[in-house]
Formats: structure tokens, sequence, C-alpha cells
């Protein structure tokens, strides 16, 4: 039988899934018939656009990350009580997880923070890998002063982030630790067409701007959005926009889940405008891209991704608390007025790639 390589991967928003797709695919190219067991909540379709062949998906909730009102506001109580019915991990489910990995002969677990992958890897006698910017223990710290419960489940979850035989932390991270095997480089997944190409099919003018304007992966309502119709030089394309491929004017909506892979719109936009999250930031940092971010002062995380992106990006902080306000418009020309970065250094996805292949896959 054929080894394999376990990914466990957090379902919260697709920034987790997108860094995960990105090594697979880095390691596809260092191992061509590698076989990759991935379980998530993530939608299967996510990595069947990047990955395309040679992988199984299991339907698994491998944590409960954060419980979100919208993408730029979660919601503390409900993340609590969803806690309280997942953990502690049932040791019996640990085991037939475990049993899962050995009758599939994984020969190794990676985890994009989720502790379940750990537990279940180390159950099953294999080496761990933990890939992160942030822990979940971590994350609730800021919310247990005003919700004592969450205190329990960051003494459990510490306990787990600390026993994965590899760590890698992922720039832009949260939490140094001078005992992380590898920092790696902002992690994201390459484009698979040309910046030309995507415009085409796009029906984009020549010399015509684009401004994409993304979330990630929380569902999001852009009911209002007709006051960019003014901007009428100017051409913005809005993943989950619409639940159809919809040419309203300069607006050009998709489905959340559309014939354009992600990084393709990123390769073909001239600036993004959208919520400051891992896989966005990480992309067009690649990518050396201007970027008009939202900020989520109220996620821990927030001000140390802020930080990276003013200190390493083309960037503008987008005035108002929402993608929907109109505050933020008359910085449209400004965004794009920013000039591009040429980036030399790897893609992060190639360095983890590296890394884990020379400890445990080569």
């Amino acid at each position: 039988m054929n080894q394999s390589t376990a990914y466990f991967i957090s379902p919260h928003g697709f920034g987790h899934a997108a860094r995960s797709a990105a090594v697979m695919s880095a390691l596809r190219e260092r191992i061509p018939d590698i076989c990759f067991e991935i379980y998530t909540l993530i939608p299967e379709w996510f990595f069947s656009e990047a990955l395309s062949a040679n992988y199984n998906y299991h339907t698994l909730r491998t944590d409960v990350g954060l419980i979100q009102d919208s993408p730029l506001s979660e919601n503390a109580l409900a993340t609590l009580q969803a806690l309280d019915q997942f953990l502690p991990l049932p040791l019996n489910h640990i085991e037939h997880i475990a049993q899962d990995l050995a009758n599939r002969n994984c020969l190794c677990a990676i985890c994009d923070i989720s502790p379940l992958g750990i537990l279940a890897g180390k159950r099953a006698g294999i080496p761990v890998a933990l890939i992160e910017n942030f822990t979940w223990d971590w994350i609730y710290e800021n919310y247990q002063q005003a919700n004592p419960g969450f205190s329990k489940h960051i003494k459990y979850l510490r306990e787990i982030y600390q026993s994965p035989d590899l760590h890698i932390l992922a720039q832009p991270y949260c939490q140094p630790n001078a005992n992380a095997n590898l920092k790696a480089r902002p992690i994201s997944r390459s484009p698979k067409k040309t910046r030309q190409a995507v415009r085409e099919a796009l029906n984009l003018k020549e010399g015509e701007q684009m401004i994409l304007i993304t979330m990630g992966g929380i569902p999001e309502s852009f009911h209002t959005i007709d006051y960019l119709q003014q901007f009428s030089n100017i051409t913005f394309v809005i993943p989950g926009g619409s639940s159809r491929f919809e040419h309203r004017k300069n607006l050009i909506l998709l489905p959340h889940h559309s014939t354009f892979y992600h990084p393709d719109l990123i390769a073909a936009c001239d600036a993004a405008v959208g919520k400051a999250g891992y896989s966005t930031i990480a992309e067009l940092y690649n990518a050396g891209l201007p970027f008009g971010y939202f900020a989520r002062p109220s996620f821990r995380e927030s001000a140390f991704l802020t930080a990276f992106i003013d200190t390493n990006m083309q960037s503008i902080e987008m005035q108002g608390k929402h993608i929907t306000d109109h505050e933020w418009l008359h910085q449209i020309p400004a965004l794009l007025s920013l000039p591009s970065t040429r980036r030399d250094l790897p893609n992060g996805a190639n360095q983890v790639a590296d890394f884990l292949y020379h400890e445990l896959l080569g």
C-alpha cells in the first residue's frame, strides 16, 4: 500500500485551507505521487481547485475556531457554547481517527491548528507537524475575562499545541516562538493562469483598472454595493457578490464558488480591498499588489496582521467599519496610485515543503 500524508485543517474561514492547499501543492511538486488524506469541514471543491487529484477528502470537525456573525465580527458566547460541546475531545473519538490514519498507512500528520489532528497523529504513533500563525488557546485568551468559561479550554488546548514533533510558524505570526523549527515567509497559493488570460475571461478592456473586493471565506452580504458604479472607469470584481455570474455595469459579481480560481483573480487585479485575513494578506504580499484593508480590532490577531501589512506592503487602512460603508470610497484613487512590489524571495509554501520533505517525507 502506498503511504499517505494526513492533513487536518481548521474550518475557520478559508485562510487555513488556502495555506494548507499551498503547502500540499508545493509538496506535490517535490513528491509527484504523494497522496493526501484531508480532514476538515471546508468544502471539498476548495481542494479540488488546487490539487485536482490524488487526495481523499474526509468530512470532520477538527476544531471550533471562532463563531462569526460576519467577516468582521465574532460571537464569543456562541464560540464558548460550541467549545463546551466539543472539548475535551473524547478518547474513543481520538482513537477512531488514529485507527483511520493507520488503516490509510499515513506516514505523518500535518495540522493547521487542528487539536484533533495533533492528538490523533500522536495516538497513531506518527510524526506530527503543526503549522500556525496563531493557536486557538492564544485567541481565546482575549475573551476569558468577560467569559471565564474559556479558561479550561485554554489550558486544555495549550497542552496539545505544545506536543507536536515539528512546529512551523507562518509569517505574519502572532506569537514569536524561539523553539519553532521553522519560521516561514507568507504562505500562499499560486495562480494557474496568466494575468492577461484572466482579464480576457472577465471581459476587461486593455488598460482597464480592476479592484478585487474580497472578504475571505465567511459569507457576506453585498446588497448595497451599487454605489461603486460611480467609478465608471474602474471594474470591481466581487467574489461572493451574487449566487450567479453577473456583469452589472462596472461590477462583476461572482458566486462564492465560481469558475475563477481566487489566486487567478488576485493576479489579474490592480489592487484589492477587503478583510485583513491571513490568506488575502499572503496572496497579495507574494503578488506584490496594493491592499486597502479593513482591520478587525476585536480580533486578537488583527494588530499583528495590520502591523505586517503596514510594514511590508503597499497599503491603506480603509475608513469605516465595513465594506458596505461609504466612508472609504474617497481612498480608491490613492489605493490605485500605489505601486506594485517585485518579490524575489520564495513563497513560504516552498520553504515549508522543503522542510517537511527533508524532515518527514524524503
